[in-house]
């Protein structure tokens, strides 16, 4: 890359910097949890993950025990809801009760936060 005219090295900066920063988050999960870290790799081994992704499998200790709870209305339940290690939530709604007015009453509700 060293070699490279400046606008061909910038343009692969961003990408070079994520990836050697993934390599550093694997090398330092490696050095303290070495043995649960190749057991993720063989969860995950085979399967056609994006970097990121594979990266964040490997990374993850509590993979496969996610934060996983039913969300409920009155007893009835009406998706799921799993927050990640990283705090993204993410929301499944099951779709008989997908309509326009739910999806408008969400929307609102997003906003609103």
């Amino acid at each position: 890359m060293a070699q490279l005219p400046p606008q061909s090295s910038s343009a692969y900066e961003a990408r070079w910097r994520s990836g050697a920063g993934m390599a550093e988050a694997i090398s330092a999960a490696l050095e303290k949890e070495g043995r649960a870290v190749l057991q993720r790799a063989q969860k995950i081994r085979g399967q056609r993950l994006a970097p990121a992704v594979a990266v964040e499998a490997l990374l993850d200790s509590t993979l496969g025990s996610r934060e996983k709870f039913d969300l409920q209305v009155h007893g009835k339940s009406f998706g799921k809801c799993v927050r990640e290690q990283g705090g993204a939530v993410k929301i499944s709604l099951l779709p008989s009760v997908i309509t326009d007015e739910s999806i408008d009453f969400l929307v609102e509700v997003l906003r609103a936060m």
